[in-house]
């Protein structure tokens, strides 16, 4: 099963048997469900559709507290916060491969000397 059609059932799955608890400022709606069992603790299962990419670092400190059970107040967005504070961020890094980096596997080994523990060091 690819990344597609698992996004799409879970998608399937929240809307109709989960309760939607809300959604925060980038679009990303969150879910609960009541499910005594002891694989969660015998808590509820707390879970979050991203709205675009995946990316944990798109879930504002707020939603990450109510996800992980720090908390029981579900956020909302008429909260006060001081000046100060700053607005969060995801992180907007760009993900590079291997592919990306022409990686030559290659140059590595020949820079690589094996140790031989026989072998008399020559000054």
């Amino acid at each position: 099963m690819n990344l597609i059609s698992k996004q799409f059932l879970l998608k399937l799955y929240s809307n109709f048997f989960a309760k939607k608890i809300g959604i925060d400022s980038y679009g990303n709606t969150y879910f609960s469900k009541n499910n005594n069992s002891p694989k969660n603790n015998y808590r509820e299962e707390r879970w979050v559709i991203y709205d675009g990419e995946v990316e944990a670092s798109k879930v504002p400190p707020e939603w990450n507290a109510w996800l992980h059970h720090a908390t029981n107040k579900v956020p909302h967005k008429n909260i006060f916060t001081p000046e100060w504070i700053k607005k969060h961020k995801p992180n907007f890094r760009k993900k590079i491969s291997l592919q990306d980096l022409n990686f030559n596997n290659s140059e590595i080994k020949k820079t690589y000397d094996k140790w031989d523990p026989n072998e008399k060091k020559t000054p």
